[in-house]
């Protein structure tokens, strides 16, 4: 975060104007809305001060980002995002994908001992600030479909399949579900970019993910050895735990249950406040497992529209228009707000928007040399 604070603070005189106002407008917004839901709730939580600077600062970086990477430099920035991945991944294969259940170096590639934090460095005794394994696994998932998406773009199929097999051995390793809804994506990428000729596209690609999921049924069953990695992938334990509560109305029934729960636990007594939110220092729980609920209530139903327009109306993000790394960017969204606020965390957040403004500087330059050529 030093680093990031440093080229905020040289970069500060690049905000625009329009980019300011929005900025204290959210201040604003945040303040209201947590000065009301002190008030009514009568607790505060001085801790999650914190979280006015992990909702402003990421917003701060992309303002300033996106007129700081272009044609110039976009290659040096993404060869040091290749190197740190490189290292991490290299890091992560060799001590938890080979054969980690009986030493380091052994010969099997699945490993039931990938720890919570792979790949922390702990400083403090008992430091809580380290990575998890499921943010770090959709950190690593982003970045290898947005990678396999621009290697496509370049049509160099065969490093596309090295990066499409790479991804699947590090679901086995991650075991994160975030990375079999990347492995989606890439495949959607994929047979998109090869049957966009075929006259009958649509259907061509509905029969090819049918005869897949068939085929990924039926590797799995087969396979008695990755029957535990498939029940982490596949099994949806949220659909069981809402079915268990409506129907044996007990509250707490396992792991995660909060991402059902937590919209209960917070709400206010007066429905009212829900319009104009209720903030975040009232309630103790640093994360809530839910991006969708943590705005909902940070914010309010009215804050959040009127966001919304003035984003729409006074916003310019410069983000490119290319289809596949717009899906990719609507899909990492989806996973904050319905799976884990990934956001709030900086080793997330920041690694996340460099990727992005980076591949979307090269797409388009991808485009444009392809329309120079035709």
């Amino acid at each position: 975060d030093f680093f990031i604070l440093l080229f905020i603070l040289i970069n500060f005189f690049f905000l625009e104007k329009k980019e300011i106002i929005f900025l204290g407008l959210l201040t604003s917004l945040l303040v209201l809305s947590n000065m009301i839901g002190i008030l009514y709730f009568e607790k505060f939580y001085y801790y999650k001060i914190a979280l006015f600077y992990k909702i402003l600062i990421p917003l701060i970086f992309i303002f300033q980002i996106k007129k700081f990477i272009n044609e110039k430099n976009y290659k040096l920035i993404g060869s040091m995002i290749d190197l740190s991945f490189i290292i991490y991944l290299a890091f992560i294969l060799i001590f938890y994908g080979f054969g980690a259940r009986y030493n380091y170096f052994g010969l099997g590639y699945i490993s039931s001992y990938m720890p919570l934090f792979p790949g922390s460095f702990q400083i403090f005794p008992e430091s809580i600030f380290r990575g998890d394994r499921h943010l770090m696994g959709c950190l690593a998932a982003l970045y290898l479909t947005i990678k396999l998406n621009l290697i496509l773009q370049n049509k160099k199929y065969l490093n596309t399949l090295v990066f499409f097999l790479i991804t699947i051995l590090f679901m086995f390793i991650f075991e994160s579900r975030t990375f079999l809804i990347f492995i989606v994506i890439q495949l959607y990428i994929i047979s998109n970019f090869l049957f966009q000729k075929f006259q009958k596209k649509k259907t061509i690609q509905l029969l090819f993910y049918i005869i897949l999921f068939i085929l990924i049924f039926y590797f799995f069953k087969l396979a008695p050895g990755l029957v535990g990695v498939a029940d982490r992938l596949f099994i949806f334990h949220e659909f069981e735990q809402l079915r268990s509560i409506i129907e044996y109305q007990i509250y707490d029934i396992g792991p995660h249950t909060e991402r059902i729960t937590r919209f209960f636990d917070l709400i206010p007594g007066n429905y009212l406040l829900l319009l104009t939110g209720v903030g975040f220092l009232y309630s103790e729980p640093l994360f809530m497992d839910s991006g969708i609920i943590f705005l909902f209530f940070s914010f309010g139903l009215i804050p959040l529209g009127f966001i919304y327009y003035y984003i729409y109306k006074n916003i310019d993000f410069n983000f490119t228009n290319q289809f596949s790394l717009n899906l990719i960017l609507i899909s990492t969204v989806l996973i904050n707000l319905l799976v884990a606020e990934f956001f709030l965390v900086s080793r997330f957040v920041f690694i996340a928007i460099l990727m992005f403004y980076y591949s979307s500087v090269e797409t388009k330059l991808i485009a444009s040399e392809h329309k120079n050529k035709y």
